[in-house]
């Protein structure tokens, strides 16, 4: 049991080491893809909650009734 466990962390594990030490160029691409992912992400939440909720699409009567009230907590 011990020894399969070994053989199945040699097969996954030496591959992983072998293209890191012989082609850095291939791993880093992928370093480049999760800093970029993570530099979108902080964006996303970096923007506002809530978006210009007079730009919905459904500008009905009855929805901009509705809203009037809120119209001086959405626009500063």
């Amino acid at each position: 049991m011990v020894l399969v466990l070994v053989l199945a962390a040699v097969v996954l594990v030496v591959p992983v080491l072998l293209v890191a030490v012989l082609a850095p160029g291939l791993v880093q691409p992928a370093w480049v893809v999760l800093r970029w992912a993570a530099e979108r992400r902080r964006e996303r939440l970096a923007e506002p909650p809530l978006r210009d909720l007079w730009e919905v699409d459904c500008q009905a009567p009855a929805v901009r009734r509705a809203m009037e009230p809120l119209e001086p907590a959405i626009r500063p």
